[in-house]
């Protein structure tokens, strides 16, 4: 869940951790703070950090020191290509028909069910389009909450269909940092890292 200062409230610290290299920024706003990243990642060829106020915000209300000034953040809205490469993502997977269990995308579907991220965003034709091919992939698979998934608004996936997928999760860093840690990609990621390092 993402969070965010409440009105009136601002960061006691202006600390941010950058997700590639480490290197911690230190300002003395949050505008200062905010040119900092930009002007080191463009320095150093790397890609900008998408939504950056929101995941400095964040980062910033996780601090013990920020403690109670903060508040739950609506979900984000994904642009139309994020929610298309999340399709095209899930679909091009599950060519290879990898499946999990009826009883694991239960599991999962429940874990979806609670989380705010699983949202209904209005559609035009297109994602309308691509959100139901995704769910054909799946055949007739259909889990006990098949109705009340929708998008994943921190993967851009079709829940009905992704809760089925059998395959290695992956996740950006930023999706892996602003996802819920109960979510069950999450939880997928961390299992295949264990098993990975041994």
């Amino acid at each position: 869940m993402l969070l965010k200062f409440r009105p009136f409230m601002t960061s006691k610290v202006w600390e941010f951790k950058d997700p590639d290299t480490g290197y911690i920024y230190k300002a003395n706003s949050e505008k200062e703070l905010l040119e900092r990243i930009i002007n080191y990642r463009k320095q150093n060829e790397l890609p900008e950090i998408e939504f950056l106020p929101v995941v400095v915000e964040n980062c910033l209300c996780r601090r013990r020191v920020n403690l109670g000034a903060c508040e739950a953040r609506e979900p984000l809205k994904r642009s139309i290509q994020q929610y298309f490469k999340g399709g095209m993502a899930l679909l091009k997977s599950l060519v290879y028909k990898s499946y999990t269990s009826q009883k694991e995308a239960d599991r999962r579907a429940k874990i979806c069910t609670l989380c705010p991220l699983n949202i209904f965003p209005d559609k035009g034709p297109f994602l309308k389009w691509a959100d139901e091919t995704a769910e054909l992939m799946v055949g007739n698979r259909k889990s006990t909450y098949h109705n009340e998934l929708g998008n994943c608004a921190g993967c851009g996936c079709v829940l009905r269909a992704k809760v089925f997928y059998g395959g290695t999760i992956e996740l950006t860093d930023k999706e892996f940092k602003e996802m819920p840690q109960q979510c069950w990609q999450i939880q997928e990621v961390l299992k295949q890292r264990f098993i990975k390092n041994g």
